[in-house]
């Protein structure tokens, strides 16, 4: 029983210490991005999970709004499925009078070196079972998702295939399109958006944190935990630790004087 009460407390303060805090005052290379119309995007403590200071709140207000948050990432498509992860979570405010079937997307920003070619490919809620709650924080571990492709070029178009996984894309899955770019394992993902807008009549409001892109140990990812200030970890995980901790130090101890004797 000790070495688990031990080892969940080191997990514990391992997990805390792995997200980056990402606040208002040291966004730790994110960025805003294509704000437009009615819309807005900022870290703010309106829509907090539990036992966090507050989150990634967007809003937009008609048809040409919109707003996106954008970190730069480094990897290959090919150790994002194979060694990573792919996860965020988001909130859907009722108060908001946009489709009930509209979230917070996420977007991955590639770029292929053999045929120079650039777009998103992009996860959205609506092509992947849809099911949202709203007023309830959603955890969305995305890796094997449906993604759809947004193609740079021109013109850039949006190809209209929505049952397609991150693997189907780097297996070089191609489509009739002409203005479809063909990509592989090596492509090079060089970007990651939250965002919400573009075309979506009302009003939406909600939020998005804990972003998290891993190409396992090959690439640059990030996982972000955004927080208006410092996050005080909840009762009872500050028991566990305290306890955990308690408990290596009496081993400790006990080898220490073992040793003595």
């Amino acid at each position: 029983m000790l070495k688990y009460m031990i080892a969940g407390a080191l997990a514990l303060a391992a997990t805390a210490a792995h997200a980056t805090v990402v606040t208002p005052s040291d966004l730790q290379g994110w960025s805003a991005i294509n704000v437009a119309g009615a819309g807005t995007v900022a870290i703010t403590d309106t829509y907090k999970p539990a036992g966090h200071t507050g989150s990634l709140e967007f809003s937009t207000g008609g048809g040409s709004s919109k707003a996106d948050f954008r970190h730069a990432v480094n990897g290959s498509l090919g150790d994002l499925i194979s060694n990573g992860a792919l996860s965020f979570d988001f909130y859907v405010d009722s108060a908001g009078t946009a489709a009930s079937h509209l979230a917070p997307a996420f977007r991955l920003a590639y770029y292929d070196e053999l045929t120079q070619k650039s777009g998103y490919l992009i996860w959205e809620s609506v092509y992947n079972g849809g099911g949202i709650v709203e007023d309830t924080w959603m955890s969305n571990n995305i890796l094997g998702g449906n993604f759809w492709m947004r193609a740079f070029g021109a013109p850039s178009v949006t190809i209209e295939k929505y049952s397609v996984t991150l693997a189907d894309w780097a297996s070089g899955t191609s489509f009739a399109n002409p203005n479809s770019h063909v990509l592989s394992a090596a492509t090079r993902i060089i970007g990651v958006e939250v965002g919400v807008g573009s075309g979506w009549a009302g009003a939406f409001k909600g939020a998005a944190d804990n972003v998290n892109v891993s190409f396992g140990t090959a690439g640059q990812g990030v996982n972000a935990n955004f927080e208006v200030g410092a996050v005080v970890p909840e009762p009872a995980t500050w028991a566990m630790m305290i306890l955990g901790f308690g408990a290596a130090g009496a081993v400790l101890r006990r080898r220490r004087f073992a040793v003595a004797a």
